[in-house]
């Protein structure tokens, strides 16, 4: 009877340490936000992904004023400036740093704008026949 006792509890501790080992031996993929650093124009939009895990991430901007992010990733320029996108998932912070400019004229102030045909870049109006 004490055998049989010790041959079914040794069977029994050989397959939960079979069981962990194959469980633990399950690739698991690394957590990741993409990108890491981004760069936006006032007004623009980027989403953001975090990679490796199925659960829900909560989405944090270090400065609201610059950029803001949604509880999807989605991230929206504000105004100049840097912000910190951070994902928390369980204890872990992930985190994507965000550089916002701003729109760039490519006229300079004062400059007069014309067209190829010397006119005030207007055009001609041509009718519909």
């Amino acid at each position: 009877m004490k055998k049989s006792k010790k041959r079914i509890l040794c069977s029994i501790a050989v397959l939960l340490l079979c069981a962990s080992f194959i469980g633990s031996t399950a690739v698991s993929a690394k957590v990741k936000i993409s990108p890491k650093k981004i760069t936006l124009v006032k007004g623009k939009t980027a989403k953001l992904k975090l990679t490796g895990t199925k659960k829900k991430a909560k989405w944090v901007s270090s400065n609201r004023k610059v950029a803001t992010v949604n509880a999807r990733g989605a991230v929206k320029a504000k105004k100049a400036g840097k912000a910190v996108i951070k994902a928390k998932v369980g204890k872990k912070t992930y985190k994507c740093t965000v550089y916002v400019k701003k729109l760039q004229s490519t006229v300079p102030d004062g400059a007069d704008v014309q067209d190829s045909d010397g006119e005030d870049g207007w055009g001609s109006i041509i009718p519909f026949e």
